[in-house]
């Protein structure tokens, strides 16, 4: 399970304290988590996966909720998964400087030096240099060799797009869209929003108005939600599930398919709750609306909730969207990545060279973490 379940939290959880055990501490004083803390106790093996993605933050307060709730019994044993030279957290500073992770891991690892996504040699070579901000020979010679434009990138326009900024993906998810049907009235998902209490909220202070929030005030907490105030979409739509509600069937945050049909209520199917229909390579699913919250930073203790089919548009994808995922065939717009590791990331994510487009690509946007890069070099390898 996510680790924000596992202890909790809300996916887009950030401590309200700045002291990480004084937070823990506000946690576990909320009614929500007696069943959370009968969770944490027996536990005596933590393997915590996709190690670069979880802020140093989360890190230390997880670490904080477990060393609280089991201060009387044996400590359980941290295992951490990842390359820190992928790409870092959305918000927030990589795992690897929290106070708690020589504490974890006394600044020591295991290299795994397998090469299990690829098995070209020279795709091998090059994403390896990619790694640590090398453009090395092998770098520009993979680029050379699946660099597309003209008349052969518009034979992949309509393969999945690996993309920096959302504004990309929404432009080309709205193009492909638009080709797709041109001239017919799209159907229109409509989000239904409303405001209410956090659970988590300090219990200690006078709960919040909820009328006396303002609309300018949701929105801005809604701004950067995935979930779409409306998403326009057909027959035969590329779509993106943005939830992992469906996970036990395989089907996850970031998963993609294609709108084949649609159910008594509208909802589109990728028609009731559940599994649909199935087959030895595909699955359809019912994607009714679910609840998205974002917390109302103005107004402390408030979450707005918005209601909205669990899908947007999949003819392009974000690298931190796309991350850890085994692609089959993707575009790669790297020209204007602008994060440590975004152009390593992106190049490792397609395990055939021959399904790999180069769309751009720019050297200067081939860099490593230097935090990771000293880390690595002064860690203990085992």
């Amino acid at each position: 399970m996510t680790y924000h379940s596992f202890f909790g939290v809300v996916r887009d959880y950030e401590p309200q304290r700045t002291d990480h055990k004084e937070e823990a501490e506000r946690l576990l004083a909320t009614g929500r988590y007696r069943p959370i803390k009968l969770r944490l106790r027996p536990v005596r093996a933590l393997l915590l996966d996709d190690i670069s993605l979880v802020p140093a933050a989360n890190l230390s307060v997880m670490f904080e909720l477990l060393s609280i709730v089991q201060s009387d019994v044996r400590l359980c044993l941290w295992f951490a998964f990842g390359d820190r030279l992928q790409l870092g957290p959305i918000k927030g500073k990589m795992a690897l400087t929290a106070p708690c992770w020589r504490t974890l891991f006394a600044n020591s690892f295991i290299e795994l030096a397998g090469t299990f996504r690829q098995r070209d040699p020279s795709v091998i070579r090059a994403v390896r240099d990619a790694r640590v901000g090398n453009c090395s020979e092998a770098v520009e010679q993979l680029v050379q060799n699946y660099w597309v434009e003209g008349s052969k990138y518009q034979k992949n326009v309509d393969i999945l797009h690996l993309m920096p900024r959302h504004k990309d993906v929404v432009r080309h998810n709205r193009e492909c869209f638009a080709r797709l049907s041109p001239g017919t009235p799209p159907k229109l998902s409509t989000a239904v929003e409303s405001l209410v209490l956090d659970p988590d909220r300090d219990m200690t202070r006078k709960s919040p108005r909820l009328e006396d929030v303002s609309m300018k005030s949701r929105m801005a907490a809604l701004a950067d939600r995935v979930a779409q105030p409306e998403l326009a979409h057909c027959l035969q739509a590329r779509v993106m599930v943005i939830v992992n509600r469906k996970k036990e069937l395989g089907v996850c945050h970031g998963s993609i398919g294609f709108i084949v049909g649609y159910g008594m209520h509208g909802n589109p199917i990728r028609g009731s709750r559940g599994l649909h229909d199935a087959g030895d390579t595909w699955i359809e699913l019912a994607c009714p609306s679910v609840q998205f919250t974002a917390r109302v930073l103005s107004a402390p203790g408030v979450l707005v909730v918005r209601m909205q089919v669990p899908l947007v548009l999949g003819w392009a994808s974000t690298i931190p969207i796309s991350q850890s995922l085994s692609i089959s065939e993707a575009v790669l717009d790297l020209s204007e990545f602008f994060e440590a590791g975004m152009v390593h990331t992106a190049m490792s994510w397609v395990p055939v060279k021959t399904k790999l487009h180069i769309k751009s690509f720019a050297p200067s946007r081939l860099f490593a973490n230097p935090c990771a890069v000293k880390m690595y070099d002064e860690c203990r390898q085992l």
